[in-house]
């Protein structure tokens, strides 16, 4: 099972250019068989903080905290350039997926 975040709700940027690439990504899962579940960002949040509305500072802070890792050390960036923000965003995804969709597998 594949989890993806959902789109934002006020996202601004190339949103044309997103939305056609995540349609080719949800085609290709559908293709080959593979499941997939959207998860809201603010679900996300939410379960990595406790506030749905967490920035990237609160969100890497919780990461810190629950793994002991601190990335902006390991890789002398700020926690708001990727691709920390990133990895950050992709571990709560997976592991809010793991926890809440496992059971359909």
């Amino acid at each position: 099972m594949v989890f993806i975040e959902d789109y934002a709700y006020s996202a601004t940027g190339k949103v044309f250019h997103i939305a056609e690439n995540m349609a080719i990504l949800k085609n290709m899962l559908v293709q080959t068989g593979i499941k997939y579940t959207m998860i809201s960002p603010t679900a996300i949040k939410k379960f990595a903080t406790g506030k749905g509305n967490a920035n990237k500072e609160k969100m890497y802070e919780s990461f810190k905290n629950e793994t002991g890792r601190d990335l902006e050390k390991e890789f002398e960036l700020r926690c708001d350039k990727n691709p920390i923000s990133d990895i950050v965003d992709s571990y709560w995804l997976c592991k809010y997926g793991f926890e809440n969709f496992i059971k359909e597998l």
